[in-house]
């Protein structure tokens, strides 16, 4: 529910922004009349307060784990992509700024506000580039969502067990490694051989990984939080892993938890 009211949220003022970035670019536009430039002024406050929301619901849903983990987003070149185009869309805001706040500042104090044809010129044409960047800003999260282009979807379309043996480096090796093996499980030199068909050195009568049966696998019952209390805890032990994941590892195992080399 918390993720659906922030996925709602962050679309509507995406939405909103671009319309307050649109009437803020025609109300620039020549000849400068007291009443477009009370329209800019406007405009620009709104814009500046759904920014606010916009980057306050991002870095919540971003940061508070409401759909994926955060190492699911910095593995993702759209996400790269779409942090670029905002840091650009703060620079294009700059020369924007420069032009209209000193003059909400002087309505704010109730002084006169005038703008001359060469300012409005110069925030007018770095705002209509701003929409160009927001517009491309929105299909790149949107893509990025669905997760079109992740290094795991693009390694299960190839081979299931490729994108198994990513997750397990990406998300496990951090505490299941040569170096720190908690639980007794090092998947570094290997997960497939240290997980399929081998015994766990807590609990010798279960199984890692049973090929062909997901719920006997002590793997899959401890990411999806099935392993009883009698079993640890959940993992990863940081955040759980998102449905995509889970939903490759489950196909990988009942496929028959084939490994990844040739």
């Amino acid at each position: 529910m918390e993720s659906a009211i922030a996925a709602g949220v962050h679309v509507l003022a995406a939405a909103l922004a671009v319309l307050f970035y649109v009437n803020r670019a025609r109300a620039l536009r020549k000849p400068v009349t007291d009443e477009r430039l009370a329209e800019a002024m406007s405009a620009d406050s709104l814009s500046g307060l759904l920014s606010l929301v916009l980057y306050g619901v991002g870095l919540w849903r971003l940061f508070g784990n409401l759909e994926k983990p955060l190492d699911w987003y910095t593995s993702h070149p759209l996400f790269w992509t779409k942090m670029g185009l905002i840091g650009l869309l703060f620079l294009l805001e700059m020369p924007v700024q420069y032009v209209l706040f000193p003059l909400q500042m002087q309505k704010a104090r109730k002084k006169p506000v005038r703008l001359s044809e060469a300012k409005a010129r110069l925030a007018r044409s770095f705002n209509w580039v701003g929409v160009v960047v927001i517009c491309l800003l929105i299909p790149t999260a949107s893509l990025m969502a669905r997760g079109i282009g992740h290094p795991l979807a693009l390694a299960s379309n190839a081979k299931p067990a490729c994108a198994v043996q990513r997750i397990l480096e990406t998300r496990c090796m951090t505490c299941h490694s040569t170096t720190v093996h908690l639980g007794g499980l090092d998947i570094q030199a290997g997960a497939h051989a240290a997980l399929v068909g081998k015994a766990s050195a807590q609990w010798p009568s279960e199984t890692r990984v049973v090929p062909g049966a997901p719920e006997q696998s002590l793997l899959y019952r401890k990411i999806t939080g099935t392993q009883g209390e009698a079993r640890g805890a959940r993992m990863p032990m940081a955040d759980k892993l998102d449905e995509r994941s889970v939903e490759i590892i489950e196909k990988w195992i009942r496929e028959g938890a084939p490994s990844c080399s040739p």
